[in-house]
């Protein structure tokens, strides 16, 4: 048994000297004194031949007594063949694991890992989700703590707002990243899933985007031009009239998608819902008011529409929501909504091709033999179509304006 030959008091009133020296304790136990006055706990050990120091702590903060019973700790663990300078290592990357594991750590992981796949305004759709909703109350949770009240506490924030669809896509959500978390060993339950027949509302009927009739446009056309809005937005909201396009689609566009010489707007597959090129025949209105802003833009933005405060930005898709509201259609229109106007309107005229009017709105064909087959096909009737359309929306201007 070794014998302790250090003191309290002789640690407290052992002054510094010129260079670092050491008091011992005995049993590889010491004090290592600094220059400046600092007093350092240390035990020298041996392990697979080599000689090793481990770091107890500073003295007075770490007593004579618990130094003597971390020496005698660690001693058991080099007696079983175990450093303890390499345990100490990983039980401290072991707690911070612990502590990074929550679910804001998690789900940004389940970020970066599946964005690839995805475009990016569904990426938008889903940062924003967790940044306004879901972060504010599971974020800082370790993530295997999680049980199924607190996501049921989290979902009824929404659910009790009516806003059901948006509750089911949260739920929808957390239970992909609970199941990444369980790919990834980090947790085993998935409260998410267990609470999805709790928030299975049978008498939940999908609401359709709010829509303009195709003869409204000229009175939406004319509030447009009557606002304060800024000339882009202007812009930005004709625009999705005329190509009806997804919102994300417009107003993450880039210079270099536009073909002005074969009047062609080439959508990348990264930026499209379903992950496929698309075409958009450019009408000579379309070019009027592209060609309208372009001298304007930035010169060091890359976007047709970039944010009005950082040009390395585009603008967000919520701006032209925003502005429809400040024109006064909050309950007549959404900006997806002017898909539905195009479709409707031509499905009313009868004299175009269903496939070819599928095809424009990228919509996705369900027999997957019929989409390959028409993958290339309608282009010319889909860009008479688009300048009919165009054409038309000219037409109902000019007399509404023409009215007394």
């Amino acid at each position: 048994m070794a014998i302790n030959k250090l003191t309290d008091r002789e640690i407290r009133q052992a002054k510094p000297r010129d260079k670092p020296y050491k008091l011992s304790d005995g049993d590889g136990l010491f004090v290592l004194i600094h220059p400046n006055g600092s007093k350092y706990f240390r035990l020298k050990y041996r392990i697979d031949g080599k000689e090793k120091s481990y770091a107890i702590g500073v003295y007075p903060e770490v007593s004579l007594s618990d130094a003597r019973q971390e020496a005698y700790r660690a001693r058991e663990l080099i007696r079983e063949g175990n450093d303890p300078v390499v345990e100490r290592k990983l039980q401290k990357w072991q707690r911070l694991k612990e502590r990074q594991n929550t679910f804001r750590s998690v789900a940004e992981d389940w970020i970066m890992d599946n964005k690839i796949d995805w475009s990016e305004g569904y990426l938008g759709d889903i940062r924003r989700m967790m940044k306004n909703h879901i972060f504010p109350h599971l974020g800082e949770k370790r993530i295997k703590e999680i049980r199924n009240i607190d996501v049921i506490n989290l979902l009824n924030l929404t659910k009790q707002q009516g806003k059901a669809d948006t509750t089911k896509r949260i739920r929808q959500t957390c239970e992909r990243v609970f199941r990444y978390g369980g790919v990834k060993e980090i947790c085993e339950n998935n409260p998410a899933a267990n609470v999805r027949d709790v928030f299975r509302n049978k008498n939940y009927i999908k609401q359709h985007y709010h829509s303009l009739q195709f003869s409204e446009i000229p009175r939406f056309y004319s509030d447009i031009e009557k606002s304060g809005l800024r000339n882009l937005t202007k812009i930005a909201l004709k625009l999705m009239v005329l190509n009806f396009v997804r919102t994300q689609e417009l107003t993450g566009s880039k210079w270099d998608e536009f073909r002005y010489d074969e009047n062609l707007w080439i959508i990348p597959a990264e930026r499209m819902k379903n992950k496929k090129e698309h075409k958009v025949p450019l009408t000579r209105q379309s070019n009027e008011l592209l060609q309208s802003i372009k001298d304007k833009c930035p010169s060091q933005s890359r976007f047709v529409f970039p944010h009005y405060s950082n040009p390395n930005k585009h603008m967000s898709s919520g701006t032209l929501l925003k502005a429809l509201y400040r024109l006064g259609y909050k309950n007549e229109a959404t900006v997806h909504g002017f898909r539905s106007t195009f479709r409707t309107s031509f499905a009313e005229k009868g004299k175009w091709n269903r496939e070819a009017l599928e095809r424009q709105l990228s919509h996705k064909e369900a027999d997957k033999v019929v989409e390959a087959y028409n993958r290339a096909q309608y282009f010319e009737e889909r860009t008479q179509i688009m300048q009919y359309w165009a054409d038309e929306i000219d037409r109902l201007n000019q007399e509404y304006q023409q009215k007394p």
